[in-house]
């Protein structure tokens, strides 16, 4: 027994030996090697951009050693080319060959001209025109330094979305560029740009050196960035004045990021304004006197006692000379403030709205919901609603024109609802005991915000230039406690850039990203399942077993 299994070692070992001596079995390895090592140069070549050296290198290898193949056994070679089943293999590997090179040729032109097609619903991917038109026609080179620490699983979601929006932006553009820094190892270069707390993003324009730093607001929102990069380029920056001295809602922020903000104010919003570039200031009419004249836009949030007459002359006058104003009532509001509107044919019945359909828990808490139709949506020239879902109000008073439809001097005033509520809502007369008295409450829908431009008095005797009007029945939908429920924020913001003239600014605030799921029951999802595993396999046997039968 020993001596067989001896006696076919020999054998192996004489043949492995005659094998290597023969040119034949070097050109066969020397393909064969050559053609592993082509592949593999190729792949590494085409798919990693950071080996493209080293994948052309290996590829060259590759076809030195197919090259030496042929060297090492010509006539062997040829036979095989040009024998009968040569050519069909000959055939086969030119078909082949020629289906990769296509595949590598389509490959190379997506690769080095990319498009791409956002098939979401809402364009969830896509930059709206204003910032492609605001990146084309960029003079300076703006570049955004991101301060992120990396790997933070509390700010993952943030550095996603400021990586995603940051690339986008320079793809679009080749005067914009982006670095990521980590602050926690660059200390020096956080400390240069003043950075202190993070994550943040500085916007700095290269020529002039001026800079915006972005704080971490509305997640770093296509329309921060955009904002950003008009400040860092030196667009100018519009002031808000927010009357105080009547109990209004404060739009102060805090010292410091340790003090604590009151559920009331406005801090929130107010930080939603900054990072649309307007400058937010406190104004007491009582110390003042009169409106200034760099104002663009006044805002009263929430008055609880009345204005004097000194303070409704200074408004009327600034109203009279095409000036802007948000106001923000609520239920049982100081009469002075509802007269003073009244002269734009304006009117408020100061009486809490219920609504039993579309409310958050209560019936004096409505909600205003694209999906019931609840937005105006039919003026193509004032799109504040147009973005938005929907919208809740902690306690709503309805608004109204003074004067009826017939009555109403349209050519001067025009007077758009923004928001209803449904109409099965009803004016509350007793908020403590929220049912419907047919006997005394007045039945809906209502009106709840508003927004109005007038060239002249509603009475008809006085004209002048245009003035803009957004009116709110309810002043707590963007206090900190409530501003970041769903669009309550944006409705305000919007509403901001429409009496501004800042229309971009309401196109690219944050679009939908709704959430889709499919909801099966378990018969459905165990179909789901088998057939996702059965089902391929036994097509495949099906579609064999008729081949087999019509060949037989």
């Amino acid at each position: 027994m020993s001596t067989q299994n001896s006696g076919n070692h020999e054998t192996i070992s004489s043949t492995i030996l005659e094998a290597c001596k023969s040119l034949k079995f070097w050109s066969a390895a020397s393909a064969s090697i050559g053609f592993l090592i082509l592949v593999i140069g190729g792949i590494t070549y085409l798919l990693a951009d950071s080996l493209k050296d080293s994948g052309e290198t290996v590829s060259l290898i590759g076809i030195a050693l197919l090259i030496l193949s042929v060297l090492l056994a010509p006539k062997t070679i040829a036979r095989g080319i040009f024998s009968r089943y040569g050519r069909y293999g000959s055939t086969t590997i030119i078909m082949t060959l020629a289906f990769l090179a296509i595949i590598v040729i389509v490959y190379l032109m997506l690769y080095r001209n990319p498009t791409r097609i956002d098939v979401t619903a809402t364009r969830v991917f896509t930059l709206a025109p204003q910032t492609l038109a605001l990146l084309d026609n960029l003079d300076e080179p703006i570049k955004a330094n991101a301060f992120f620490v990396p790997n933070n699983p509390t700010t993952e979601i943030d550095y996603q979305k400021a990586e995603g929006l940051l690339n986008e932006f320079d793809r679009y553009s080749s005067k914009f560029d982006y670095e990521f820094i980590d602050p926690q190892l660059n200390k020096s270069t956080a400390e240069a740009y003043g950075v202190r707390n993070f994550p943040v993003i500085v916007f700095e324009n290269l020529r002039d050196g001026d800079e915006k730093i972005l704080q971490p607001i509305n997640r770093y929102s296509e329309q921060s960035f955009h904002t950003a990069i008009l400040i860092a380029t030196g667009k100018e920056q519009k002031v808000v004045y927010s009357l105080t001295g009547h109990g209004e809602s404060s739009v102060n922020l805090p010292s410091d990021e340790n003090e604590e903000t009151s559920p009331n104010d406005l801090s929130n919003i107010v930080i939603g304004m900054l990072s649309d570039n307007y400058a937010v200031l406190s104004l007491s009419l009582q110390q003042a006197g009169q409106i200034p004249d760099d104002a663009a836009l006044v805002m009263i949030a929430g008055p609880k006692t009345d204005m004097d007459q000194t303070e409704f002359d200074a408004l009327t006058n600034y109203m009279q000379n095409g000036g802007s104003l948000v106001m923000l009532l609520d239920p049982g509001s100081p009469r002075s403030y509802i007269e003073f509107l009244n002269i734009w044919g304006i009117d408020s019945t100061n009486i809490t709205v219920a609504d039993p359909v579309s409310n958050r828990g209560s019936s004096i808490t409505p909600v205003v919901q694209k999906a019931n139709g609840q937005y105006n949506l039919d003026e193509a020239d004032i799109q504040i609603a147009a973005p938005l879902d929907t919208t809740f109000f902690t306690g709503v008073t309805a608004l109204s024109p003074t004067l009826a439809k017939d009555l109403f001097p349209a050519e001067i005033i025009r007077f758009v609802p923004l928001a209803f509520t449904t109409p099965a809502s009803w004016l509350e007369t007793n908020p403590t005991n929220t049912e419907f008295d047919r006997g005394s409450d007045l039945q809906g829908a209502f009106p709840i915000a508003v927004v109005v431009e007038a060239s002249g008095t509603v009475d008809g005797q006085t004209t002048h230039p245009t003035a803009k009007f957004a009116v709110f029945g309810d002043s707590d939908f963007i206090t900190n406690e409530w501003s970041s429920f769903s669009d309550n924020a944006n409705l305000f913001l919007n509403s901001v850039n429409w009496l501004t003239d800042d229309y971009e600014l309401i196109s690219i605030r944050p679009r939908l990203f709704p959430m889709r799921e499919l909801i099966v029951n378990k018969l459905e999802r165990d179909f789901i399942k088998w057939s996702g595993w059965l089902l391929p396999p036994a097509t495949m046997m099906v579609l064999a077993f008729l081949v087999w039968w019509r060949r037989r």
